[in-house]
């Protein structure tokens, strides 16, 4: 055989090789998409289910529909209703439909508003769409009809748009007083050099509660404050935050609050120094990461949030967006007891190292100007 022949010969096994290849990562990938996509119809029509037995979106139940019912009535939503007031100014059109069709409407914009906190983050693996919707922070989510989606959107708005200071310090400026214990996320634009966004931040935020306040004459304004400190004294120990997990464990609440403030202000000081050395996504991981640290109350859902920086770090699926699916192991996978309450912890702690350590180096601005969007 010639050498031509011979070379023109092993180009063709090795192009059958890349083809055979080829072939069987793609059949990897649909099996795997399959795998997942059969999963998620599990949960989904278990949660058909609990929506016809009226056992879903507790929240939309308990807090939301009451609330807003009360402002369309003229009166105040407190003590009984716990948000600040636009929360409930925003579900009065679902006051005008019939209330079971408005959980339906309440549990299906929660699901839409986790997959478009994705899209805006450009994340156009399908997997990783799937994988959200297996974990059990999602679920309970679901479960509750809760406004975390709602945040993380907000979120994923102001990191995608940061080289944009009205757009995000709006989206900050939304989302920080509707859930207050999110407010370490406004270090993030002090440290990183966006002091446009952080007082456009302010102004937004301010205009918009105490201007929801003056429709509804400031019913409740004074007590609000004893209000929330009534609420973490009666909910601290139930969560999973360290308060929670220190109760749970024995050690008291005294010593969770300290465990929470040392964590919170390492995490704080973190985004500090990694601001200051050009890392904007670490800084704004450890933002996200100190808001829960330092609420006394973390419910299952708030693990949503850490959607965002995962899937600004690892946009393509991998074995890490299944990580939060784990808490589903667990005798009382949505109230784990003992030890199992520091589950939820530890997961949402590996999800913020694997984030800090992402494949590309992602700036912050020299001075006042933020920079262009890094590809995600």
């Amino acid at each position: 055989m010639s050498a031509a022949r011979r070379h023109y010969c092993g180009l063709g096994l090795g192009m059958e090789s890349r083809v055979k290849g080829a072939e069987r990562i793609g059949a990897q990938r649909v099996l795997l998409l399959a795998v997942l996509g059969a999963g998620v119809a599990v949960l989904s029509s278990g949660a058909v289910a609990g929506l016809r037995t009226g056992r879903l979106a507790a929240d939309y139940w308990l807090t939301y529909l009451p609330g807003a019912e009360a402002v369309v009535h003229g009166l105040s939503p407190y003590p009984r209703y716990t948000y600040p007031p636009q929360v409930a100014l925003a579900y009065t059109p679902l006051t005008f439909i019939n209330a079971t069709v408005g959980a339906y409407v309440a549990v299906f914009v929660c699901a839409v508003l986790i997959a478009a906190t994705l899209a805006v983050l450009r994340v156009r693996d399908p997997a990783c769409y799937l994988a959200v919707f297996l974990w059990a922070p999602t679920w309970q989510e679901l479960d509750m009809a809760n406004i975390t989606p709602a945040l993380a959107l907000g979120l994923a708005l102001a990191w995608r748009y940061r080289d944009r200071p009205i757009v995000c310090g709006a989206a900050l400026g939304l989302i920080v007083p509707a859930k207050l214990f999110l407010w370490p996320v406004l270090w993030w634009p002090v440290v990183s050099g966006r002091v446009r966004a952080l007082w456009i931040a302010l102004g937004v935020g301010l205009l918009l509660t105490f201007g929801a306040w003056a429709l509804i004459d400031f019913k409740g304004l004074t007590r609000y404050p004893h209000m929330l400190s009534a609420l973490d004294a009666e909910y601290g120990t139930h969560g999973y935050s360290f308060v929670a997990i220190s109760s749970e464990l024995g050690a008291g609440t005294g010593a969770g609050h300290l465990a929470s403030c040392i964590v919170g202000a390492m995490l704080l000081f973190g985004a500090l120094v990694f601001a200051r050395r050009g890392n904007d996504l670490s800084s704004f991981t450890l933002c996200i990461a100190a808001a829960l640290a330092l609420t006394p109350i973390v419910w299952l859902h708030y693990l949503v949030l850490l959607v965002v920086p995962l899937a600004i770090a690892r946009p393509n699926f991998s074995s890490i967006w299944l990580l939060p699916a784990v808490l589903w192991i667990a005798p009382t996978p949505m109230n784990p007891e003992g030890l199992a309450s520091a589950e939820p912890l530890l997961v949402a702690a590996i999800i913020v190292y694997a984030t800090l350590r992402p494949k590309t180096l992602i700036p912050v601005p020299t001075s006042g100007r933020a920079p262009a969007p890094a590809a995600t």
